[in-house]
């Protein structure tokens, strides 16, 4: 808190940066000059101004089919003509008018009741007549059949940038890189009853939906088939060789390579009980071997060559097929993340309820892949009375949280009791008390996780500056909720969506209609409302995020409303004493700083302990003095307070004007007494 002396009694406080909500339990009279004991859709910017929140239209609507739906009748314009049209669509899930277009003059308005008036692209009123002023109801799109958009995903699939939703049992391209334009293109079918969860790896989109386990490669949709692992190496016909790769969970496909003796024509492969022998390849040659020239006995699992091949090393492969056993255990998973020690690349699996995570080899060749789940590659961690909610890598190792517990894993190498060498994850405990109790909700959140856990969040952070790593100290699970404790109890936090627009700094956790926003560059919170996120992503700066009937909505400073209706923004101080409670106050003006945005305004106001309801002033950036400079445009109110103990500052903007940017506030008070 700033101040400046004017005489012994007058004195000028300075508000000069916005600290963003904190909603105090013991109230808000401890609160510094620039907390909000109230802040409902107003955010702080990286500078500690006020500002409107971003605005969201609705991109698409995901579901099957839509028809019109009616708000309440109200007065909507007081023009004389309006431009009608005849008829509406719904064809992305958006209003838009079609059919025949007419400039109507009031006084005909009789005649074109159920005409259609689009105010903008967001907005379209369905005319019900005219007594003075145009009145109508808004129109809205009503799915058919609803469905909850259960995830969308953007990155890059072979280089060109991808927006992709599932919604509505399908997998939906969004964006179109080439032509820079939104699209609603349906991919393919995949389950959409439940819980969706795509992630990129070697060039694809990988999509996980409880049921089956997907590949997008920007053009097809397909199932994962898996990798075709080489189990064994230089099999002899006597049944010896050697062991290469583990058998693949996904799959039941496996190959290994023949060593003839020049001798002997039957081979007995590594396993029996043989679904089918698919190939025999020469490998010199790359030419597959006609079924004519050799025969088999699946139950035996032998080979037998119509005559003796010539003593060579590993020069034919044989390709066979066993019972899938264990595709279930990967397609059940829900979430994943990618970790390898150094690299990001093998891809970690979990989520389908348990204590198991499973994860990715590389192939013979050295190659990560998002089809090769090896028989050993799998890590149970701590009891498994509790699941593992959330996996992220965090420097040099994987934080896996539970339920009531936080864990490391870290690469090494182990040795089996054949002496062969396989990767290992090596677990050691964190914290035993605090983890996350939203799956697949933690974030990295300014190079540190944030999880959700009890009724609070929290930011792990290693205590030490010398070792990035979290270790076993429970003092790195810090809490950073308790500024917005209060909105945070009303949200079911199993049930949040969390996402981190590390673009813009920000931190989201939504529930229902709301959503609590970290602004970690500032250290500020911010509650909005009017979202209804159930999953979010980003793409080119903006945010999107996916409702629960089926609508995709992007995020923008560049929008000025939400889906069309004004967004009514509140800010409210704390109950400030300026210092001394214990005297009474006069204040007779303050001083309003704003950024001269063309068309932006803010509405102040005042509110004492000795008088709740003040006169509301408009401060509007169009009267600033010098048009395009950066300068804040400064504007004094007269608002009278007499014999206060406390003082509160409001904020207020309900408009669809440009969203107006308080740049800091000036509040002159004279100290008259000791309070009674």
């Amino acid at each position: 808190m700033a101040t400046i002396n004017g005489n012994n009694q007058e004195k000028i406080f300075s508000l000069k940066a916005f600290l963003g909500l904190n909603e105090a339990m013991d109230g808000d009279a401890k609160l510094k000059l620039g907390e909000a004991s109230e802040m409902l859709n107003w955010q702080v910017t990286r500078e500690g101004s006020l500002k409107r929140r971003p605005g969201n239209e609705t991109l698409f609507g995901l579901c099957v089919g839509y028809t019109e739906s009616l708000g309440e009748e109200q007065e909507i314009s007081k023009e004389e003509t309006l431009e009608l049209n005849s008829s509406v669509a719904f064809t992305d899930g958006v209003p838009e008018v079609g059919g025949t277009t007419a400039e109507i003059s009031a006084s005909d308005a009789g005649d074109y009741t159920d005409w259609y008036w689009e105010e903008t692209p967001q907005r379209v009123w369905k005319i019900t007549g005219n007594d003075g002023a145009w009145k109508g109801k808004r129109v809205h799109a009503q799915p058919s059949s609803s469905a909850p958009v259960r995830c969308l995903w953007s990155g890059l699939v072979k280089g060109k940038a991808e927006l992709l939703a599932a919604c509505a049992n399908r997998l939906y391209r969004l964006y179109d890189e080439s032509t820079d334009s939104y699209i609603r293109e349906a991919v393919g079918a995949i389950n959409t009853t439940g819980h969706v969860h795509i992630f990129g790896f070697n060039g694809n989109a990988y999509i996980l939906d409880g049921t089956e386990y997907r590949v997008y490669d920007g053009t097809t949709l397909s199932t994962v088939a898996g990798y075709r692992p080489l189990i064994a190496i230089a099999i002899e016909p006597n049944g010896a060789f050697e062991t290469a790769e583990q058998i693949n969970k996904l799959t039941g496909e496996r190959r290994g390579w023949l060593s003839p003796d020049g001798k002997e024509s039957t081979f007995q492969l590594p396993e029996s009980g043989v679904q089918s022998i698919d190939y025999i390849k020469d490998l010199k040659t790359g030419e597959i071997v006609s079924t004519s020239e050799y025969s088999y006995n699946l139950t035996a699992g032998t080979v037998t060559f119509n005559n003796p091949l010539p003593q060579t090393v590993n020069s034919y492969e044989a390709g066979w097929t066993m019972a899938q056993a264990f595709r279930s255990e990967i397609i059940h998973m829900r979430y994943s993340e990618l970790y390898s020690g150094s690299q990001d690349n093998r891809v970690f699996l979990y989520g389908d309820g348990s204590a198991e995570a499973l994860y990715t080899g590389l192939d013979y060749d050295g190659q990560p892949r998002a089809d090769y789940f090896p028989d050993l590659g799998e890590v149970r961690v701590g009891d498994e009375n509790t699941p593992i909610t959330g996996m992220i890598r965090h420097y040099g190792s994987l934080i896996c949280y539970k339920t009531d517990s936080a864990w490391s894993l870290q690469f090494g190498i182990t040795t089996l009791s054949d002496s062969s060498m396989v990767p290992a994850f090596y677990v050691t405990p964190i914290n035993k008390q605090t983890g996350n109790i939203a799956p697949g909700q933690v974030q990295l959140v300014s190079s540190a996780p944030v999880t959700l856990f009890g009724k609070d969040v929290y930011q792990w952070r290693n205590s030490s500056y010398y070792n990035s790593n979290l270790t076993s100290d429970e003092r790195q699970a810090q809490r950073i909720s308790d500024r917005i404790r209060s909105t945070l109890s009303g949200f079911d936090l199993k049930r949040c969506t969390c996402y981190d627009d590390n673009y813009n700094q920000n931190y989201y956790i939504c529930y229902g209609d709301e959503a609590l926003v970290f602004h970690y560059a500032g250290d500020v919170w911010s509650h909005y409302d009017g979202i209804g996120a159930v999953c979010m992503t980003a793409l080119n700066g903006d945010v999107f995020f996916g409702r629960s009937d089926g609508r995709v909505e992007r995020m923008s400073e560049n929008i000025p409303t939400a889906d069309g209706d004004p967004i009514s923004c509140y800010w409210e101080s704390g109950s400030t004493d300026f210092g001394q409670e214990y005297t009474r106050k006069h204040s007779a003006a303050l001083w309003v700083a704003l950024k001269p945005t063309a068309g932006s305004s803010v509405t102040v106001t005042v509110q004492t302990d000795r008088k709740e309801t003040f006169a509301e002033k408009v401060v509007d950036a169009d009267k600033v003095r010098n048009p395009g400079t950066r300068e804040p445009y400064l504007k004094k109110l007269k608002l009278k307070a007499k014999k206060f103990l406390y003082y509160k500052l409001m904020f207020l903007n309900d408009g669809e004007d440009n969203s107006p940017t308080v740049v800091g506030a000036d509040i002159r008070v004279r100290m008259t007494g000791y309070a009674k």
